[in-house]
């Protein structure tokens, strides 16, 4: 009686179990926890594609010269697959992936790259930095900016992730960002470096300083905190308020023509005084079109000697190395260093991003004759990714001569068209992380 009664109780507790589902967290990012460096079981088969794979024309030049054999670390690594899509003529996107497990079980590659003409900057294309939302520390993933962004006055045709950003306390882009002529941060040490364009289409890498005054005062920053006795200038994209404390002075100026966020040229901009100096805890409103300064201790006396109606000039002069002037900055991101110098592979300056380890990347370069834009896949029984050196190696296999590294892992994205096609998280990712900034080739519909 004894083992019945026993029987019947483990009969229950099995069908318990068996009939019970799974708990699961229902935050994407919880189940979604990244490590970097995980290994994958190099044993283990890549899975089979869902649709058969197109074979690529054996005649096209670019097939011949990119869909053959990648060298990388002096291995010579055969290309098994590569496909490219003309997403207009001049603007092509290329897919490559390497498996040779017998010849390196430790290493597989997907791999995705734009090449986009540079002359087509003079048919209807910007190159933009786009914001992950209207202030620095708003976050939106790629496919979400694409949909945001796009109207009937452009469409964003390419688009990747960007800068490094402090992810932890949900804070901003680590470097310099400027979109459409407005500087709206700063890089501070060690992240002053950038890629940029500038109004005439000119193309850099450089380390980015700025001279920012208020008539004669210096400004010490812009859209930061305020520290003591900082001159902070303050716009739209710090938020709704400056965020400072009770204890300075502040001041709200508007350009004399124009708003601040749509003006071409900051070297010099006129502006007047629309409130005279207050003190408020969280600090003054920024109204659109405005900016706001900020002072502290000395330099909250700045502020005080202004009232309603004074002009006053800001100046805002970003200067490069060897004391290269730029003037009419369009776009620039931050970066923490470059990966090809003139054509020459350069091993990464700071450990940020793991440089030495295999992870997805995201990259931005260029020819005299064409941007690239690459994301490379990692983290899959597809692809283990890139080293940085390795980025650089395939960089200039690409054709590019000058590339900077930008944020990688789990923000590496890179989104098509309309946002109908996203690659650089694996063909059965569902979840892309929201970062605050991105680069984009924006098709203008004049």
């Amino acid at each position: 009686m004894k083992l019945r009664k026993t029987l019947s109780v483990l009969l229950i507790a099995l069908l318990f179990l068996v009939l019970t589902p799974s708990c699961s967290s229902d935050d994407p990012i919880k189940d979604q926890t990244e490590t970097p460096g995980k290994p994958i079981d190099p044993g283990e088969e890549p899975k089979e594609p869902t649709e058969p794979e197109e074979k690529p024309d054996l005649e096209d030049e670019d097939y011949l010269t990119y869909g053959k054999e990648f060298t990388m670390g002096g291995e010579v690594y055969p290309i098994e697959s590569f496909k490219k899509e003309q997403i207009e003529e001049g603007f092509d996107l290329m897919s490559l992936s390497i498996y040779q497990i017998k010849k390196d079980p430790k290493f597989r590659l997907r791999a995705h790259v734009i090449r986009f003409e540079r002359a087509l900057l003079e048919k209807g294309y910007t190159l933009e930095a786009i914001m992950g939302g209207k202030t620095l520390t708003s976050y939106s993933n790629a496919l979400q900016a694409v949909e945001r962004e796009n109207s009937s006055h452009k469409t964003l045709m390419a688009t990747i992730n960007a800068d490094f950003f402090d992810m932890g306390n949900h804070g901003p882009v680590l470097g310099t960002m400027i979109t459409d002529h407005n500087v709206i941060k700063i890089g501070g040490a060690g992240w002053q470096k950038v890629y940029g364009i500038t109004n005439d289409n000119e193309l850099f890498i450089d380390d980015l300083t700025f001279d920012v005054k208020a008539d004669k005062a210096t400004i010490t920053n812009i859209n930061s905190k305020r520290g003591e006795n900082h001159l902070i200038l303050y716009t739209q994209e710090m938020g709704e308020r400056t965020g400072s404390n009770q204890y300075g002075s502040e001041i709200v100026l508007k350009p004399t023509e124009g708003l601040w966020g749509d003006l071409e040229d900051y070297t010099n901009v006129v502006c007047e005084v629309t409130q005279a100096a207050t003190s408020t805890e969280g600090g003054e409103k920024i109204p659109e079109g405005h900016i706001v300064l900020s002072g502290h201790g000395t330099s909250a006396e700045i502020c005080k000697q202004y009232k309603v109606g004074d002009k006053v000039n800001i100046q805002i002069q970003a200067s490069g190395s060897n004391n290269k002037a730029y003037k009419n900055i369009r776009t620039a991101v931050g970066t923490p260093y470059e990966i090809l110098v003139k054509g020459e592979v350069i091993p990464a300056a700071t450990q940020s991003g793991n440089p030495n380890g295999r992870e997805p990347r995201t990259a931005i370069g260029h020819s005299d004759k064409h941007i690239y834009m690459v994301v490379v896949e990692a983290r899959n029984r597809q692809s283990f990714g890139f080293t940085t050196v390795e980025l650089g190696e395939f960089m200039k296999f690409m054709g590019a001569k000058d590339a900077v590294n930008l944020d990688g892992g789990g923000s590496t994205t890179l989104v098509t068209g309309n946002g109908n096609k996203t690659y650089g998280q694996g063909e059965d990712a569902t979840f892309f992380r929201a970062v605050p900034n991105f680069l984009s080739l924006v098709k203008w519909n004049r």
